[in-house]
């Protein structure tokens, strides 16, 4: 059978019998085209979970072990001598994504060959120059791409040599020229002023975490003048140096994945660790402030490269960085990538109220994000029943307790299924928000295929702004969207596969709590007999006092609000820097 990898149809040898890699290939809006041919799919090999699990643990070993050599390497290079967590801020979140998803579909190209039914396919020569991405944002914009995922899986097929191939000739060019944003302008504006103050102004820098307004009074409450950080260093492209690369030359590998690994970072690491790291190190010293007491970020820490590289100097000089949590999923989903990171580069972690005896930084406090929503409670008794979806990239990009790549179907299915046990009279007040994320899932058209009756809305008002003219809202993944009702205290039934969604033994209890209570469920079927059941008061149901507790002792652990909020973040960053010890409340 010819084997498919990407959606890429000048890849399919269509007069073939044809073996697809993954789901990823079959694009919902050719499937006129696809389902005229003679295919089979292959299973996804991380549909076996506790096999994902042991994985991850893996892939934890694999970057400690390349994070350790990289760094030293990139010490060589630059002829610098900075810490291993200087180069985990710098690079640690290019590595980690890197190298999951690869070994993502290393696994897949080894399940393909090992099947036994692939006679042939088709790749791209894999020339490295157009696929070396600029910077992390760069390449977050890649690893969902059909272009890149196709460079990715022909570089496996002509290095593994177990599968045969023919050359195609084809313009896999993925990276545009990238456009300078008017609030990036603005940014640079406003940022103007800071410059001149004296240093010891900016004593605690506030980056990506608040709105302007609640940023200018955090700064009153610090006694400071507002720093409004400049925005990324996001237009500069920087030339290749190949000499430069040579290197950077690794071989740690002691696996057959490892060795490929070992030269795929030198062709894959971004332009800015390498070509551009001299002019990023200094254009972000210029930018920021000079002596910051503390750094504080709920979401600079990943793709804004020009923040990571003033964070890891400073911190090399005793800065405190910390993190804050900002979004669902932390501290209940049983293992992620992404808090395992933020965590690791942190000297504290704000969460919102969990904790965990195993990582002492983290500490518990209220969230900002969480206690503004609760200014908003409004409801409308009369109103529809808000059922808010999800989506995930095609292509597997993250290691979390989540729905992965091609499992989006089968969430898909569960979703259908909650649509078909509801009543005609709910039905007839379901209102389903899919995700504003696409990912060339073409979600509307799945819907309108998949129940033909039912209201969707793909428009620009804010799910708050929903869940207001809303009796009651549907829950149906293991991220924020359910915190926010909580806080709102706005009835709220959940539901999700367990499966797909583990959660850690700590956290368990207050699950249990909510699935005792009628709140939270493991079928969709389960949860359209409860809808069915409250959904002409839901508000006379969700007032019950065994409920308002379940959901009351949840909040408090994992969605923690307090008009006091800025204050008390105020008086942490003091304590932090006052030398004090800051113990989890």
């Amino acid at each position: 059978m010819f084997l498919v990898t990407t959606a890429l149809e000048d890849f399919w040898d269509k007069s073939q019998k044809i073996l697809f890699l993954g789901e990823w290939c079959k694009l919902y809006k050719r499937k006129e085209e696809w389902e005229k041919l003679d295919y089979k799919m292959l299973p996804y090999h991380w549909d076996n979970r506790p096999a994902f699990y042991r994985d991850y643990l893996y892939m934890k070993e694999v970057y400690e072990k390349y994070i350790r050599c990289l760094s030293y390497k990139l010490n060589e290079v630059h002829n610098v001598d900075f810490s291993l967590n200087y180069w985990r801020i710098i690079i640690g979140p290019w590595l980690y994504y890197f190298i999951q998803i690869f070994y993502d579909r290393y696994l897949s190209i080894k399940t393909a060959a090992d099947s036994g039914l692939v006679t042939n396919t088709w790749i791209t020569r894999t020339d490295k120059v157009n696929f070396i991405p600029n910077d992390f944002p760069e390449f977050a914009v890649s690893f969902t791409n059909d272009s890149y995922n196709h460079y990715i899986y022909s570089y496996l097929i002509e290095i593994l040599g177990n599968i045969q191939f023919e050359f195609i000739e084809h313009d896999l060019s993925i990276y545009k020229k990238k456009k300078v944003k008017t609030k990036d302008i603005i940014k640079h504006i406003l940022a103007f002023p800071g410059k001149y103050l004296p240093s010891n102004n900016n004593r605690y820098v506030i980056a990506e975490s608040f709105s302007l307004l609640d940023m200018i009074k955090l700064n009153y409450f610090l006694g400071q003048y507002p720093y409004i950080e400049a925005p990324a260093d996001n237009t500069s492209k920087f030339p290749l140096n190949f000499q430069l690369r040579k290197n950077l030359f690794l071989k740690i590998g002691n696996t057959q994945f490892e060795s490929i690994l070992d030269k795929l970072i030198l062709n894959q690491i971004p332009k800015a660790y390498i070509e551009g790291y001299r002019h990023l190190a200094n254009h972000s010293l210029r930018f920021f402030p000079k002596k910051p007491k503390l750094i504080f970020t709920a979401a600079a820490h990943e793709s804004n490269e020009c923040f990571k590289f003033w964070a890891a100097y400073k911190k090399e000089s005793g800065t405190k960085l910390v993190i804050s949590q900002h979004g669902g999923h932390y501290g209940t989903g049983l293992f992620s990538r992404r808090e395992d990171h933020e965590i690791g580069i942190s000297d504290y972690y704000f969460s919102w109220g969990w904790q965990d005896n195993e990582k002492p930084k983290v500490v518990p406090i209220a969230s900002g994000t969480l206690w503004k929503l609760m200014r908003e409670r409004k409801r409308c008794l009369s109103g529809h029943i808000l059922w808010a979806a999800m989506s995930v990239p095609r292509y597997f990009y993250l290691m979390h307790s989540f729905v992965v790549g091609p499992q989006w179907l089968r969430y898909l299915d569960e979703q259908k299924r909650f649509s078909e046990a509801v009543l005609p009279d709910v039905h007839e007040l379901l209102l389903l928000r899919p995700s504003p994320d696409d990912w060339d899932l073409n979600q509307l058209a799945r819907w309108k295929d998949i129940d033909p009756r039912l209201k969707l809305y793909f428009g620009k008002e804010s799910m708050l702004k929903q869940v207001q003219k809303s009796r009651l809202f549907i829950a149906t993944y293991n991220g924020t969207t359910y915190l926010q009702t909580f806080v709102l205290n706005h009835p709220t039934v959940i539901f999700w596969n367990p499966n797909h969604w583990e959660l850690r033994e700590d956290a368990q209890p207050y699950f249990d709590e909510l699935r005792h209570v009628g709140i939270l469920h493991d079928t969709p079927e389960s949860a359209a007999s409860k809808v069915n059941e409250i959904y002409h008061n839901p508000d006379l149901w969700w007032q019950q006092a065994e409920i308002q507790h379940a959901k009351n002792r949840f909040s408090e652990r994992f969605a923690k609000t307090s008009n006091s909020w800025m204050d008390d973040l105020a008086k942490m960053f003091k304590k932090i820097t006052g030398n004090d010890v800051c113990s989890p409340q």
